[in-house]
């Protein structure tokens, strides 16, 4: 057999992981599953291509790579039998959690492998971590059970669901086996707008810091992260919603024109203002074509979530 198979959330993973003196073979999962459709399949080759097309027009990315990437995540996947032990390294934020999530979504699948497969979940962050936190990391291991396997597919049916009430439903859930996945459910839930303003937790968070000054792009980042514990969410996909809130038909920002988009200092706009202290609404101004997991929120389909009280409403 195969000697050890890791895998983990991305690339810094997989080199702190090696530094730290594990050997064997490594695979990043490297999927933003908190953006864009995750819908229901039974096996990568039938969830693969929804995720390609949207990461490829979602991130302006050619293609080609982005499908090499992920057969190369198929095959070594499909190979995880042949190894004598898989580690699963995942953190407790919400990238992590719904990548681990998916992952043993797929073991529940099949039958005559899950022996081989531990657990290792940590709350610190594995790209900043030390080589000896590592090590203890991996002394804390656990071996993949029928409930961590069960909770999985539970989670996972209701990410993928077109509505979002069994996400709330699995948020109420207080026997839970996998330690982080309430507050990953609950972040997840936040994705969906306020009943209120019409934002998403990660817009206003956003949004926040603009009422008392405005900042370069790359400040507004920082203080994104400050404003999430524990912060999940990379450069890119903050790009990405910046630049939705700027060239939307009612714009929340506005920003200078620099050369270096993170150089560019944002503001927000009277619109913005309005919206985020609940005077104006984004989704009636802007409309919403959003996915959520599974839940494709347009204007005849919007799911709003209350993080406060935790409640789910449905207007049509």
């Amino acid at each position: 057999m195969k000697q050890g198979l890791h895998i983990t959330n991305g690339d810094s993973g997989v080199a702190v992981i090696q530094h730290a003196g594990f050997e064997g073979d490594f695979l990043p999962w490297q999927d933003v599953l908190h953006v864009g459709p995750v819908l229901p399949a039974q096996s990568l080759n039938r969830f693969d291509p929804p995720r390609i097309q949207f990461l490829s027009d979602f991130f302006c990315m050619p293609i080609e790579g982005i499908e090499s990437d992920f057969k190369h995540r198929r095959h070594v996947w499909e190979q995880a039998s042949e190894y004598d032990a898989v580690n699963l390294w995942f953190e407790h934020d919400l990238y992590d959690q719904l990548q681990l999530c998916q992952v043993l979504y797929l073991l529940a699948q099949t039958s005559e492998i899950r022996n081989t497969f531990h657990l290792i979940q940590t709350d610190h962050y594995i790209g900043e971590s030390s080589s000896q936190a590592i090590r203890t990391a991996h002394e804390n291991k656990v071996p993949i059970n029928e409930n961590h396997l069960m909770d999985a597919v539970k989670v996972w049916q209701a990410v993928t669901h077109s509505t979002p009430e069994s996400l709330l439903a699995c948020l109420n859930d207080v026997a839970m086996s996998l330690k982080y996945m309430h507050g990953a459910v609950d972040r997840l839930l936040s994705e969906l707008p306020h009943p209120k303003t019409g934002l998403s937790l990660s817009q206003q968070r956003i949004l926040n810091p603009l009422l008392l000054k405005e900042h370069k792009q790359s400040e507004l980042f920082q203080l994104m992260q400050q404003a999430e514990e524990p912060k999940f969410m990379g450069d890119s996909v903050f790009h990405e919603l910046v630049q939705a809130m700027l060239l939307c038909p009612n714009p929340l920002l506005s920003a200078t024109d620099e050369e270096n988009p993170w150089s560019r200092v944002v503001s927000l706009t009277p619109t913005g203002e309005q919206v985020l202290n609940g005077t104006n609404n984004h989704i009636n101004l802007n409309g919403i074509n959003h996915w959520v997991g599974g839940c494709h929120l347009k204007e005849e389909h919007v799911w709003c979530y209350d993080d406060q009280n935790k409640t789910l409403t449905r207007s049509a």
